[in-house]
């Protein structure tokens, strides 16, 4: 093997390694597919962002929905609805719902939380309170599926 191929086939395998470790290091949320923000009158706001997070192809979609509460530019706390939806092309089912959270700001606390389908959607709704002033957040997040598989 000459000299040129020899260094072209190790250029081939650095390159294929180099992407393949890109690959790995992707982020485990998942494929983003949308972020909006709503703003609120007291200067608080929301981050909300649908994750893709399905590993096979075909038929099945899992994803999440996560609504990020934002206080004085930081974030204070996340609920999460997750859903699992199957899809045929001409409809979509929701076929399992849950939710979780994730406290930033240690002043917030959840005082309750549920989560369900309903036909092509995963719903869940929330309630977050403040313990220094008792104000309330009552976040409701709905993951819905189309019937060709795309999360919103």
């Amino acid at each position: 093997m000459n000299c040129k191929k020899a260094i072209s086939v190790l250029l081939a395998v650095l390159l294929v390694v180099c992407f393949s470790v890109t690959a790995f290091a992707a982020d485990d949320n998942g494929r983003v597919v949308s972020r909006t923000v709503e703003q609120y009158d007291n200067g608080a706001y929301a981050v909300i962002t649908v994750y893709d997070n399905t590993t096979a192809r075909g038929g099945t979609k899992n994803g999440r929905k996560d609504f990020d509460y934002y206080e004085s530019g930081s974030l204070a706390w996340t609920f999460t609805v997750h859903g699992s939806f199957s899809y045929n092309g001409s409809s979509a089912t929701c076929t399992a719902a849950s939710y979780t959270y994730n406290i930033n700001k240690s002043e917030w606390y959840r005082v309750k939380g549920e989560a369900y389908p309903s036909g092509s959607a995963a719903i869940a709704k929330g309630v977050m309170q403040k313990k220094s002033t008792g104000k309330r957040v009552y976040p409701t997040v709905t993951l819905t599926c189309t019937p060709n598989g795309v999360l919103a």
